[in-house]
This record gives C-alpha cells, structure tokens and sequence, in this order.
C-alpha cells in the first residue's frame, strides 16, 4: 500500500515550534508516527510511538504536540504529569481504577491540610488545596498605600493641587481643589475633602462635585434649586424624592407669586432648563389660544375623587396619559372648550373655592393636588356653568 509520507520525510516545519519528522507508521489505527525536534527530548513524557497523526492533519499544518499549544494526553502521559505535579508540591495522589481522562476525579493529600478531590485537568493547571491558596494570596505583598497615592496622581486623571491622604483599610482622602472654592464651598454647604477607594481614584473617578454625576447632599440640592428659582423670581416651597434618585426623576413643589399658584417641577428642568411654574411659562397653555376644561372621576373599589383640570391636547389624550400613572379606573363627565386664560381662571377659581380631596401621590402621579371631593358635583358643575355665562 503507497502511503504519501515516506520514514525520514519531514511532515511540518514552522518558525517558533518543532519540526515534525515521520519516523514509522501505525497500522492498527491508521496514523502516521511522528518525532518532534523539541517535544520528543522529554522521552518520559513522549517516548517513541505516543506522537501520532493522520495525513490530512499534517497536511493542514495541524500539530499533534504541545508545539500546538494544547495536547490530548494519554493514560501513561497523565500519570507522567500526575506525579511530577504531586512530587513537586509535596502531594501524594491516589489514581482510581480505569481510563483517565481531564475530568476524571482524584484524591490527593496536602501536606498541611489533608486530604482533598478534584478534577486531573485542575490538578495539572495547578488548581489543588483551596487553603493553600488561600494563604499564599493572604501572604502576598501588600502595595503600601504610599505607592497606591503616588500611581494616583501619576495617573493625571485629576488637575493640579489634588491631595490624596490614606485614610483606613481601602479608604482614601481625596482633596479637590476645584471644589474647595466653588459656590457650595463659599457659602458653607461643602468642602474640599472627599472619600474613595484606590481602585476607583485609578480608574479616573472623581469622588468630588467635579464629577459627571455631580453627588450632591440634600442641602446642596436644596440650595442649587432655590438658587435657579430666585433667578425666576419663584420660591421652593419642598423637595419630593429620594436624594439618590437622578433631578429628572425627582420633582419639587415651588411657589409662583406671579399666578400664585402652587405648582411641581422636575429638577432637571429648574436646574438645567430654567423652567419653573407650569402654569405661566411660555411652554406652557397660556401660548395656546384655546384648550379644553374637564371633569373626571377617578376611583376604584374603596375611593373615588373628582378630577378638575385643563389640558390643550385632546381630553381622552390626556386621560389615557394620566391613566398610566395610577390604579385608578377614569370616567369623563363633562368637558368645556374655553379659550386658555378663561379655562385656567375657572380652574384656579375651582379649586380655591371647593374643598380639596386628601388625594395621595402614590394614588395619582400627574394631577394629584387638583382633586375634589366627589359629593361636590353637581356644585362644581354650576360652579363652572355660571362663569361661562357671564362671557
């Protein structure tokens, strides 16, 4: 039978690996037997015979060895590499009974604390006694923090003057001085002095005000939006949410004494968009020259509320809007089409005259403060039928 590779022919040949050369052929499994210029030194691990390949392998450029990087180990190859591994951290192994292979399970004793499984391809990779290990890393040097504050600053994450002072355990003192002499440092409200972690100051985050989140304290917030109000001439009267949550996500209730209203608005706008009361600004109904008065009520197996509000949108727009945000079922009574002043005048008037339902936040996203008591009906319906007769 002709065979393509000859005794003595070189198979592969690459920069960097060994050359493979053929030195016999297996008849029994068909393969080409193979010596490796650097793998078949080690004759315990590769003795004659245990390099093998089949034609179209070679010819791929495919190494049978650990010149390949990775090498699938015979039963005699993983005992060779089993008690090299064991002798050489003082283990002593017990091999089961069978064909072994990477995942097979054995048992080993540690010196210093008994004995232990695991897998043969764990063994090898050198993942044995999880105590062992443990105590080496305990043990391992330390970076002192001095080395830690000098690779901060060399980092050049942070401007000129920035101090970093070791605090306790992985805690750091971080001196900005951008933020010691900004408006909050000026009138009392903060300081220059942060805390952080080494891994985060190494990763350029800033702990200070100078950062993107801008991590304000609540009397920060507080004083940062009352400063945006002033300049509109409007006064904060609370702050609602939680002072981890986003200013878009947060909302305050301001004092407008140009309509005299009481109204909420994001923080985001106030602070970023200059935006204020929602009832006078110019994004507001008052551009529009028309918009629609409504009556609804809103209620649910144990309250029910009477809903008076104005919106230029549709009414049934808006109602499925308003619908989105609470558990409450709608049902439209009534609705006016009104030019905007006169609408947000009866509205006004409405809400000052009848008595306000003790409406909660949660029961009612958008609207809330414009409830009234259900049983005021037929009141309110007059209420609004009078006003719009004197037109």
């Amino acid at each position: 039978m002709s065979r393509k590779y000859k005794i003595g022919d070189i198979a592969l040949r690459e920069k960097g690996k060994g050359t493979l050369t053929i030195s016999g052929f297996d008849d029994e499994s068909g393969k080409y037997i193979l010596t490796c210029s650097l793998c078949s030194e080690d004759r315990e691990l590769f003795p004659f015979g245990s390099i093998k390949s089949l034609s179209y392998n070679i010819k791929a450029g495919k190494y049978p060895c650990l010149c390949a990087g990775k090498c699938f180990w015979n039963q005699d190859q993983y005992k060779v590499l089993l008690n090299r591994k064991s002798e050489s951290n003082g283990y002593t192994i017990r091999l089961p009974e069978g064909n072994l292979n990477s995942k097979t399970l054995i048992q080993y004793t540690c010196p210093s604390h008994g004995n232990s499984k695991t897998t043969i391809s764990s063994f090898i990779l050198g993942r044995r006694c999880q105590k062992c290990i443990t105590k080496q890393n305990s043990t391992k040097r330390k970076k002192l923090p001095e080395k830690y504050i000098d690779e901060i600053l060399s980092t050049n994450f942070f401007p000129t003057g920035t101090k970093i002072e070791h605090k306790e355990g992985k805690r750091y003192l971080f001196f900005c001085p951008v933020c010691c002499i900004d408006t909050y440092s000026q009138n009392g409200i903060g300081g220059g002095w942060f805390e952080s972690t080494a891994h985060s100051l190494l990763s350029g985050n800033k702990p200070c005000r100078c950062s993107k989140q801008k991590r304000l304290t609540e009397q920060q917030i507080s004083y940062r939006v009352e400063m945006a109000l002033g300049n509109m001439n409007m006064s904060l009267v609370s702050l609602l949410g939680r002072n981890t949550d986003p200013l878009h996500k947060r909302r305050a209730i301001i004092n407008c004494p140009s309509c005299g209203n009481v109204v909420s608005q994001t923080l985001s706008n106030i602070v970023h968009l200059h935006r204020g009361c929602t009832r006078c600004s110019s994004y507001s109904l008052s551009s529009k020259n028309n918009c629609s008065l409504y009556l609804v009520e809103w209620k649910d197996s144990e309250k029910s509320y009477l809903k008076i509000g104005i919106t230029s949108l549709r009414v049934e727009t808006r109602i499925r809007q308003q619908e989105l945000k609470t558990k409450l079922k709608p049902a439209i009574i009534k609705s006016y089409y009104l030019p905007t002043k006169i609408a947000m005048e009866i509205e006004s008037d409405a809400l000052k005259t009848f008595e306000t339902a003790h409406a909660q936040r949660e029961d009612f996203g958008s609207g809330w403060t414009e409830m009234l008591e259900i049983e005021q009906l037929e009141e309110v319906k007059k209420f609004i039928d009078n006003r719009i007769s004197l037109l």
